[in-house]
């Protein structure tokens, strides 16, 4: 029986209007691999290229539009020996993207992870990264959007020596689905929305030390006021 792509979202319910967006950011996802004949995609780059296909997602929607790296006031914040203390007042800086619709809109903060799915994986660089997000995000404004938005990108990646079929050759792609869901699964516990992308065209998606990234997980988190 052939593997289909695995995509899945989810948003609670104070971020359900979030809902269409990420549908549309998942069929970005698989148009970009797609359209480059599956030996390329757009989660192999940095975190402002990956950035760019969230708002392109929402300018494809109809009553969208998306801002990236506009300027803004934030906390002012300065580093204090081993610690960050906040100066008392806003200074200029820049929010990663703002979305926004009819409804609602949302200013959001984003980080990229790559994250080791073997058995031996040790370092959960996702929490690392949304550790980071959350403080940026904290860092806006109150009044930026009607919400605030941590985001991680998160790259799995996998030797593929460790999920080789019979043959030692192809990849078995029961495996590699079944690493992926149980990660994924594990990575959305404490999020308040997610949109996980894996296409089942995998075989190029191989860098030359041997490791293979099936796809890409969006991992959002709300920073209410007083958060």
């Amino acid at each position: 029986m052939p593997i289909e792509d695995f995509v899945q979202r989810h948003c609670s319910s104070d971020l359900r209007g979030l809902s269409p967006l990420l549908q549309s950011w998942s069929e970005c996802v698989l148009n970009y691999s797609r359209l480059q004949g599956w030996e390329d995609n757009l989660w192999w780059y940095n975190e402002r290229a990956t950035l760019s296909s969230l708002a392109g997602a929402a300018w494809r929607l109809n009553g969208w539009v998306a801002l990236e790296e506009f300027s803004t006031r934030k906390k002012g914040r300065v580093p204090e020996r081993n610690s960050i203390i906040d100066v008392g007042h806003l200074c200029r800086g820049r929010c990663d993207l703002y979305v926004s619709h009819q409804s609602t809109d949302f200013a959001i903060e984003a980080k990229q992870a790559w994250q080791n799915i073997g058995d031996r994986a040790r370092v959960d660089r996702v929490a690392e990264a949304m550790e980071l997000a959350w403080d940026d995000c904290g860092n806006l404004h109150h009044t930026e959007a009607n919400i605030r938005l941590a985001a991680v990108f998160a790259a799995p990646f996998i030797a593929k020596s460790s999920i080789l079929a019979a043959d030692m050759c192809s990849i078995d792609r029961q495996l590699l689905r079944h690493k992926v869901s149980k990660w994924v699964n594990e990575s959305t516990a404490n999020c308040d929305a997610f949109a996980a992308c894996f296409p089942s065209k995998v075989e190029k998606f191989i860098n030359k030390n041997g490791y293979l990234f099936p796809g890409v997980l969006l991992l959002l988190r709300a920073r209410y006021r007083g958060a």
